[in-house]
């Protein structure tokens, strides 16, 4: 950079100044080596903004990231977001009805300038000034909607899913999970949230083909906290809370900054590493206290097989029939069985059964007949249901059928699926059966229907 243009013109010998005025000289004389020299010339280094080439050569990625909808954009979803920002990500909708308080921004990306603005157009804009979008493709940016997701999403929900590659879930809500799992036109899911103790994080990511889909996803989770020691306490680790305004609904939980920071690179380097990959994913980490180290707990992202029954869709996997093959097996030539946990979405008419119980030691079994007896039954279901917060539950009941015998329902087990439909049926349950035999698949039945 040159000091002083009009230095130049006077060494140069085509300017000259006389009083202050300034002309062009006359006689344009060669340049002396004296007046160049007393020419200021400062050293200038030239930046560019961040654009995508270069967050992504920054970060040692080649690979760019698609296009996402952002659903939540609290602590996690901002924290992930921004890092996503930061590492590429150069095209998101932010969907956020939430505006952002006080005690938001004790672990939040935005400010305290940003108090009592909408958290998601907010958020939009600081991402926004981060990056060089002049230099990008047209319709790069960060844009936002200021909605929730529910069921029935509004047009402009819809358009951004339509235009998006992935969803990305920071919700931490079931509903908007199983929202998504029932939108067949909605791209690939990756979700991402903290149980309520803050020290246990969960990490579900639907498969290129959405054969698993996040609703399966979180099914197969809650059988592994209830089957894995090292997730048993996922939710049943209490959380604090703490007031944060004057009126008697203010209030939040205790969440520490550094438990969300962790968690959010932990999601940000999944998504970062497997996006592109066709499979599923299901994981969950634990924070040990001590060291504040994540200890990653790979959770079996099996593929479900559906059975349609009296208007109920019903989801199981084959680790749920071998189950029940096996201690049918163990039981010959007497038949055996036991009852049924799953997730139950009423809304939808679903139930995901992920896991078959052992035949109570006082049930009465014959070659050709088993009544389930109920020893130790009541314990097992409320162990289950504290592990898993009521979200696993009792959902109906398997038999066995002898070897040679098919499937298909007896006489006796249609009139003992009368009888659960009956008793089922005034809490506005399914009455739901699985019977195994010979074949390969159970055969399964929904007694109640509305």
């Amino acid at each position: 950079m040159i000091g002083k243009a009009l230095a130049v013109g006077e060494a140069l010998g085509i300017i000259t100044s006389i009083n202050g005025m300034v002309a062009p000289a006359a006689i344009p004389l060669p340049p002396s080596e004296e007046a160049i020299e007393k020419i200021q010339v400062l050293p200038v280094a030239l930046f560019r903004k961040l654009d995508r080439k270069l967050a992504l050569a920054s970060n040692g990625l080649a690979a760019p990231y698609p296009a996402v909808a952002v659903i939540g954009v609290g602590s996690l979803g901002s924290k992930c977001v921004e890092i996503l920002g930061r590492q590429g990500l150069e095209k998101a909708v932010l969907i956020d009805g939430d505006r952002l308080y006080p005690h938001n921004t004790a672990r939040h990306v935005l400010l305290g300038n940003s108090i009592g603005f909408h958290k998601a157009p907010t958020l939009a804009h600081f991402l926004g000034i981060q990056h060089d979008f002049d230099n990008q493709e047209e319709d790069s940016g960060f844009t936002a909607i200021t909605e929730k997701l529910t069921a029935s999403t509004n047009s402009e929900i819809d358009a951004a899913l339509a235009s998006s590659g992935y969803v990305l879930d920071f919700s931490a809500s079931v509903s908007v999970a199983r929202a998504l799992s029932a939108l067949d036109n909605a791209p690939r899911c990756f979700c991402a949230f903290l149980t309520p103790g803050a020290d246990t994080f969960f990490i579900h990511h639907e498969d290129r083909e959405r054969t698993i889909r996040l609703d399966w996803l979180e099914a197969i989770t809650l059988r592994a906290i209830v089957e894995t020691q090292e997730l048993q306490h996922s939710y049943t680790r209490n959380s604090s809370e703490i007031w944060y305004g004057g009126p008697c609904r203010e209030v939040s939980t205790v969440l520490p900054n550094q438990k969300v920071s962790l968690f959010a690179v932990a999601a940000a380097g999944v998504f970062t590493k497997h996006h592109d990959s066709p499979h599923a994913r299901c994981i969950g980490y634990n924070l040990n206290p001590e060291t504040m180290a994540l200890e990653a707990v790979e959770i079996e992202p099996t593929a479900p097989s559906e059975a349609r029954s009296n208007e109920w869709t019903i989801r199981y996997d084959r680790r749920l029939v071998d189950q029940m093959q096996s201690m049918r097996a163990l039981a010959f030539p007497r038949e055996t069985g036991g009852v049924l946990f799953g997730v139950l979405d009423r809304e939808r008419m679903s139930c995901s059964v992920v896991i078959a119980s052992p035949s109570p030691l006082d049930s009465e079994a014959w070659p050709d007949a088993y009544i389930r007896g109920a020893e130790g039954l009541k314990d097992l279901v409320d162990h289950v249901k504290e592990l898993t917060t009521g979200q696993l539950q009792y959902v109906g009941e398997w038999h066995s059928h002898p070897p040679g015998s098919s499937s298909r329902p007896s006489e006796t087990d249609r009139v003992a699926l009368r009888i659960l439909t009956e008793i089922m049926g005034r809490e506005g349950l399914p009455a739901l059966a699985f019977i195994v035999g010979e074949e390969r698949e159970p055969c399964v039945t929904v007694g109640w229907s509305q």
